[in-house]
């Protein structure tokens, strides 16, 4: 992102607009973002076992098709995606994100600069990357978007594109982004705590 960029997230979340992004800045959104998100949380903490209580077994859960009520597309390419499979506790809150997303992103083109538009995933059985522990996508509890501006390791908001108003859309639905998080992979949302 840009100078620019960087300050009109900061102001948005209360931070000193130096377009600097460092501690405070960091500080500051999570504890915006976090202000967004219901309380109590009504998902599980992300450990495996809390997941497993919560979803079911890794692989083994229960999925269904959310329709899709606007235009997108699979990775970078043209092929369309529909629907997206998630675990069927979580299909009224993924379709109140789509619906919110419409809201925030009204026209086709707003979506597109906003990455909203490129689906990379949700259910998969596979285990964390680097790791032996299920994915949070094993679990249907985690969606993918926009992975070629916002790829693994790639540092949010510095150098991946993930607008703070698509965190905001997730959080207020209960879902965490690993973007402010963690401060990478800001493509990844997962319904945790």
């Amino acid at each position: 992102m840009t100078r620019e960029e960087i300050q009109s997230i900061q102001r948005r979340i209360g931070a000193e607009p130096d377009g600097w992004w460092g501690p405070n800045s960091m500080e500051s959104c999570q504890r915006h973002l976090r202000s967004l998100l219901p309380h109590p949380s009504p998902f599980p903490s992300p450990a495996t076992e809390k997941m497993a209580e919560y979803y079911g077994p890794a692989g083994e859960v229960p999925l269904v098709q959310v329709p899709v009520p606007y235009r997108m597309k699979l990775y970078d390419e043209d092929k369309l995606v529909k629907a997206v499979t998630i675990h069927e506790r979580l299909a009224p809150s993924l379709a109140g994100i789509f619906s919110d997303i419409i809201a925030v992103f009204p026209t086709p083109q707003d979506r597109d600069r906003a990455g909203v538009t490129r689906f990379f995933g949700s259910f998969v059985n596979r285990p964390q990357r680097g790791g032996t522990r299920p994915s949070k996508h094993a679990f249907g509890a985690a969606i993918d978007l926009d992975a070629t501006r916002n790829g693994l390791h790639t540092p949010w908001p510095t150098k991946s594109a993930m607008p703070l108003e698509v965190f905001e859309v997730f959080a207020r639905r209960g879902w965490v982004g690993l973007g402010w998080l963690v401060w990478r992979d800001a493509m990844h949302f997962q319904a945790t705590q």
